[in-house]
C-alpha cells in the first residue's frame, strides 16, 4: 500500500449548499462545477491541455507531468485538488484495469 509520501491532497473548501432551487423549482448551476471549470481553465492556461478527463465513476480532470500528476474534480461542498506521484498513478491505473 502506498504511503502518504506518494500523494498529497489539498482540499479547497467552499461553504454553503451545492445546489439551490430557483423560483421554478429547478436547480441552479452547481457552484462546485463552476469552481472546477474556472480552475481547469487556469491550469490549462499554465500547463496545456489535460491528459485525462473522466466522468465515471468520478468526475476528474488530470494533467500528467514528468514529476507530478495533478487531478482536479468536484466534491459535494469542495473542490478536490490532488497531487500524485506518477508511479503511484500508474499503480492506480493498473488496479482499475
Amino acid at each position: 500500500m502506498p504511503t502518504t509520501e506518494h500523494t498529497t491532497e489539498l482540499r479547497l473548501w467552499e461553504y454553503g449548499q451545492t445546489r439551490r432551487p430557483d423560483r421554478r423549482g429547478s436547480s441552479a448551476p452547481d457552484p462546485m462545477n463552476h469552481a472546477v471549470s474556472t480552475l481547469c481553465d487556469r491550469l490549462t492556461a499554465e500547463l496545456g491541455s489535460p491528459r485525462r478527463q473522466t466522468t465515471e465513476p468520478v468526475i476528474e480532470t488530470a494533467w500528467e507531468l514528468p514529476e507530478v500528476v495533478i487531478c482536479l474534480g468536484p466534491l459535494t461542498r469542495a473542490v478536490d485538488l490532488v497531487f500524485k506521484n506518477p508511479l503511484y498513478q500508474q499503480w492506480l491505473d493498473q488496479l482499475s484495469m
